[in-house]
């Protein structure tokens, strides 16, 4: 787990790659309620330990593909691999067999 002073750094580089204000990117990661997490950690107050994970998970899945990874920040960013919906081919016909239609006949 990443130390409050490394997810903030993050969150700082993350913040001035996008043009996103800290109170921004802890609103994106964590909603609304706790937008001020970042800000907290800023001023040395401090998060829970659930909050502290929840932003670097995001950080770490959400991390520009051209951004620098800080140096101090041990580690790197998560990529997820997102496979295309498979495709699934369509009967030759458009008739959907039915139990009744099956090869049930009253002479077997």
């Amino acid at each position: 787990m990443l130390t409050p002073t490394e997810v903030l750094s993050l969150a700082r580089v993350y913040a001035g790659h996008t043009g996103l204000a800290l109170s921004s990117v802890a609103k994106r990661a964590l909603g609304p309620r706790n937008s001020k997490a970042l800000t907290r950690i800023e001023r040395g107050l401090g998060v829970s330990t659930l909050t502290l994970e929840r932003l670097t998970l995001w950080l770490l899945t959400n991390w520009p593909a051209d951004a620098v990874w800080p140096d101090e920040v041990p580690g790197a960013p998560i990529v997820t691999v997102t496979h295309p919906p498979k495709r699934y081919a369509r009967a030759a016909t458009d008739e959907v067999p039915h139990a009744s239609k099956a090869h049930c006949s009253a002479d077997n």
